[in-house]
């Protein structure tokens, strides 16, 4: 048996999971629906019990009720060995996928390769651009709410890949110091998380049609 990774990705990754499986036992267990009624009337009360955002309330109740601990187990162990696991931002950007063996092996290909988040969600634009281009989906038409989940899902991508290029200190030094104080490089990385929760949103709905 693989030895569970300690890796702190892992060790957050596991504590959303566990969040997520007490936000489904006070919604109603594994098999309840995700309606307004049962799922979202408790979420004022779980946002301030979790400290969560609605979103992350979302996506770790999906990942409880859609992963059996043994399945999450293997999730966690993708990419320890290399010293690559996945966070938790990674699972709920995939979390965005319908097809759950569709799912796993984008997840194994992040982890082996070592990507970001952000390149994660470009590499699922670019799923979804190819399915389109090769008749599997309807093309965006310019104005119309398709194009406009493109073109939100395209921007926020760029965002945060300038936004990673910031953070990180030797590409920094290009553009000033000012993204390498504390309080700065706090407040670009809570904007880049909240960017992430719209391009997961944008994944979502797109996911939908």
């Amino acid at each position: 048996m693989a030895k569970p990774s300690t890796a702190p990705a892992t060790a957050r990754l596991r504590e959303f999971y566990r969040a997520g499986q007490r936000i489904v036992a006070a919604s109603g267990g594994r098999k309840a629906l995700e309606g307004r009624k049962n799922a979202w009337g408790v979420n004022a009360k779980l946002q301030a019990k979790e400290k969560m955002s609605l979103f992350e309330i979302s996506k770790a109740r999906q990942l409880a009720r859609e992963y059996t601990p043994a399945e999450f187990a293997e999730l966690c162990q993708l990419g320890a060995a290399q010293g690559r696991p996945l966070s938790k931002w990674h699972v709920m950007t995939l979390l965005s996928i319908e097809k759950k063996g569709q799912r796993h092996k984008l997840a194994a290909m992040a982890a082996t390769k070592g990507w970001s988040v952000r390149r994660l969600g470009a590499e699922l634009v670019a799923n979804r651009t190819r399915s389109r281009a090769s008749g599997r989906g309807s093309k965006p038409q310019a104005g119309g709410p398709s194009f406009a989940l493109e073109k939100t899902r395209r921007l926020a991508v760029e965002w945060l890949n300038w936004s990673e290029l910031l953070l990180d200190r030797q590409q920094s030094k290009a553009v000033g110091d000012w993204a390498t104080t504390a309080d700065a490089a706090r407040k670009l990385k809570a904007a880049a998380a909240a960017m992430q929760g719209v391009l997961n949103a944008v994944e979502r709905i797109a996911g939908a049609e």
